[in-house]
């Protein structure tokens, strides 16, 4: 026996995966969408509560008919779209996000998906838009919820002390919310503890309802306001926000009201009935599952670009179209059955199965056998820094080692590098040099994200200010011969959040340099830009030639314009044109790198090592293959009491 259908709660959940989706292809336009997942945990408490409740009265309940329902509900279209995620892996993922893939794959068909995420990243960090699994997090919620909870129930019925027991829960629920919310927010976001307070709010709505035999707010007024408090969610909360917290009382506020304004309040009668959005609600889970796995393959294809306006809106009705054909073709003849019927049993060994498949995936490296050889080895003799090359970083608790003011014969002249991520990747190649010619010493005073300035500006990140001024304390104090500096210049075009470096504050810079005693200033240009880490250029370009050639050569491509950004060298000018008007050496690494259009990918004569592992980083061997050719202008053993040379 079930409930008494509710179109209305069905229009609600349409309301919700539109919120979701939302925020995931637009943005900006729905900045709070992903407040849409809480409204489902409200509806989820309502309905499930409510179900259990019934049956317990009626002396039917039985946990296996429970999970047996469960079951054909949730695994069915999870199922489908765990296999497609590890087919669609499987042809465009490169091994490592692939193992990853295989270790979300298992952590979702064990339902602990949002632990596993817990552990991984946050929700709104810039690698989770690469997750095909991400959103998979709120049913491990949910399932790790309904563990406790039917059991919870069938023990107070005989007190009849559900409803204040499920008060309390849900209270000492929404207390551990708040304070891990302001300690710790990830763990707040993902963890069952934080988030079952949202599932009991439906759940003492669905015992209080039961106990009235009706609606519990049967006033116009309250689905009014609910409506409002969801609207205020969708605008004023955003990723910038600790979420949940306080701020998630908005969506679930907004959610029970509207609930328990019942069926029969003119909002919920005309409107959340209406028969599209009723569909749209029928379909909501599988859609939920289908709009992210097909987003994130998006931006995989197109190299970790967001798909267009146009794009965006097709495959969010190829997502519409998936979800109907999964609702109508796998979901409803899966989903009528009894107890722990050969239905229940065989989904939840084939979901085991799926998961298996996942653990394999990690188990083997991601599958790199998918790519010819010299490919793999190229994957594998990929370089890393030495473990005391970051001891000189200044980041928010990491302060620079003594050993940072000079490394080399005592007595030597002095070069200090100062600059972001673009002057670290200098670093290998300046010790090379160093551990060759032993005649300089070497001190470098880095900080990521932080492009190197005399002006005290506020910026992204914030501790940047700091960094800087503790850089030109140091540069004060040791009297450097030669300063060398490096940055991702085209980062700090004033667009992208940090702070604007230009002509005039480089000015300063260097001035201020000459002002203090420096003689020999190094400026190195914008290094190559690349919308695909040259580390696997080869391997992607195999990917999409598969089907239409043969498999590449054994030698690896020196050369590549394809995926080069080319916009980025713009930076360049402004950089060249203040170091040469100031008197400095201006170095650009495009003469070295590139030749016309199309830049270095291969270090020469390396065997095969990439240039960069990421989007334009260089890789040890780069560096010390950058830093050889240009020793001369660089010149690091500058010693400004010599004669001119």
């Amino acid at each position: 026996m079930s409930l008494p259908y509710r179109r209305d709660v069905d229009g609600l959940r349409a309301i919700a995966v539109l919120f979701v989706i939302g925020f995931h292809y637009f943005p900006s336009a729905f900045p709070g969408g992903f407040v849409g997942v809480d409204v489902f945990f409200i509806i989820s408490g309502f309905l499930i509560t409510g179900l259990i409740r019934q049956d317990i009265a009626a002396d039917r309940f039985s946990i296996a008919q429970f999970y047996g329902r469960r079951i054909r509900r949730i695994f069915p279209a999870l199922i489908l779209v765990l296999l497609v995620a590890l087919g669609m892996g499987f042809l465009f993922m490169l091994p490592d996000a692939f193992r990853t893939l295989g270790l979300n794959v298992a952590a979702s068909a064990g339902f602990v998906a949002n632990i596993a995420l817990w552990l991984q990243q946050d929700y709104f960090a810039q690698s989770a838009e690469f997750n095909p699994l991400l959103h998979i997090w709120s049913l491990g919620v949910e399932e790790q919820f309904y563990l406790v909870w039917p059991l919870i129930l069938m023990m107070l019925a005989v007190r009849r002390s559900a409803i204040p027991v499920a008060v309390g829960l849900a209270v000492l629920s929404f207390v551990v919310n708040v304070v891990q919310s302001g300690n710790d927010p990830v763990s707040a976001f993902f963890l069952p503890f934080s988030r079952f307070w949202e599932l009991g709010a439906g759940a003492v709505l669905a015992l209080l309802h039961a106990r009235a035999g009706r609606p519990v707010l049967e006033r116009e007024w309250a689905g009014w306001v609910g409506l409002l408090l969801l609207a205020v969610a969708m605008v004023v909360i955003d990723r910038d926000r600790a979420f949940p917290g306080w701020w998630a009382l908005l969506p679930v506020g907004g959610a029970t009201l509207l609930i328990a304004a019942g069926e029969r309040a003119w909002l919920n009668r005309i409107v959340l009935s209406h028969h599209t959005l009723v569909y749209i609600g029928l379909i909501s889970y599988p859609l939920y599952l289908w709009h992210w796995l097909l987003l994130v393959f998006a931006r995989i294809i197109r190299f970790q670009k967001e798909p267009t306006t146009l794009m965006s809106i097709g495959l969010i009705l190829a997502a519409v179209g998936l979800a109907h054909l999964t609702y109508k073709f796998v979901e409803r003849p899966i989903r009528s059955a009894g107890r722990l019927s050969p239905k229940a049993v065989s989904l939840a060994a084939v979901l085991a199965v799926g998961g298996g498949l996942g653990l394999v995936v990690y188990a083997k490296e991601g599958l790199p056998d998918r790519f010819p050889h010299e490919i793999q080895k190229r994957m594998m003799t990929t370089e890393k820094e030495s473990e005391d090359a970051h001891v000189c970083r200044y980041d928010v608790d990491v302060r620079p080692s003594p050993q940072c003011e000079g490394e080399g014969p005592a007595g030597a002249p002095l070069a200090l590098v100062w600059g972001d991520s673009h002057a670290f990747h200098l670093i290998a190649g300046l010790r090379a040099l160093q551990q060759e010619r032993q005649d300089f010493r070497l001190a470098r005073y880095i900080s990521f994200a932080c492009a190197p300035m005399v002006d005290a500006v506020v910026s992204r990140p914030r501790y940047c200010n700091d960094a800087n001024a503790f850089a030109r304390q140091k540069i004060e104090l040791l009297r450097p011969d030669t300063v060398i500096l490096a940055a991702r210049w085209s980062a700090y075009d004033g667009t992208r959040g940090y702070a604007l470096l230009n002509e005039e504050r480089l000015t300063r810079t260097i001035e201020w340099l000459k002002a203090i005693g420096v003689q020999h200033i190094v400026v190195i240009g914008q290094f190559p830009h690349w919308k695909l880490a040259p580390s696997v250029i080869p391997l992607r370009d195999f990917q999409f030639s598969i089907f239409n050639r043969p498999a590449p050569t054994e030698k690896m491509p020196e050369w590549d314009s394809t995926y080069l950004d080319v916009p980025a060298f713009a930076a360049e000018e402004m950089v060249r044109h203040v170091a040469t008007a100031e008197g400095a050496t201006f170095i650009s690494p495009a003469a070295t790198l590139c030749d016309g259009d199309r830049c270095l990918i291969t270090v020469p004569d390396s065997g095969g090592l990439p240039i960069s592992r990421d989007d334009g980083h260089l890789t040890p061997a780069a560096s010390t293959f950058f830093i050889a050719r240009n020793a001369s202008v660089i010149r690091p053993d500058y010693r400004k009491e010599a004669p001119p040379r």
